[in-house]
């Protein structure tokens, strides 16, 4: 399924590697974006000087999930009770969440995406093997970018 995201509310809880990901996965289809996090990667700090997304330097509250009021919540900090907390709080509030370390507590999941000037395409695996997603992807992205003959 696709959802269109232009101005949905998103709040990304975490601000390393995973996050800055996410983020920036979602700023391409035009999300509004709130990111909660102590410390922050540069590119998360960028983004926030630019005025792409707002970055709130705290730890996640038990309200935040509601109080932000997003359509869509990611957990994608390095602490797993933080982030079933998150997911926890998102469940009970019936707000989306991607919870990055744990699939099973997650109500959507990111795809691996697949682009070229035309066309974009999802991809994920049916048992979490990311490793065979990745992959996968690759050898699509290069039959995409390969020149079409009539």
């Amino acid at each position: 399924m696709f959802v269109d995201m232009t101005g949905r509310r998103v709040l990304v809880v975490g601000g390393g590697k995973i996050a800055e990901r996410r983020v920036n996965a979602l700023l391409r289809f035009g999300a509004r974006i709130t990111a909660l996090a102590p410390k922050a990667t540069e590119g998360l700090e960028r983004l926030a000087v630019s005025g792409a997304i707002a970055l709130i330097h705290k730890e996640y509250e038990a309200d935040d999930a509601a109080r932000f009021s997003p359509f869509l919540v990611i957990a994608a900090t390095d602490r797993r009770e933080v982030n079933r907390t998150v997911g926890q709080d998102a469940s009970g509030q019936n707000i989306l969440a991607s919870i990055a370390d744990c699939q099973e507590e997650c109500s959507c999941y990111f795809p691996a995406l697949i682009e070229n000037g035309h066309y974009i395409a999802a991809m994920t695996s049916r048992d979490g093997n990311h490793t065979g997603t990745r992959e996968m992807a690759q050898k699509i992205r290069r039959l995409l970018d390969e020149p079409q003959h009539d």
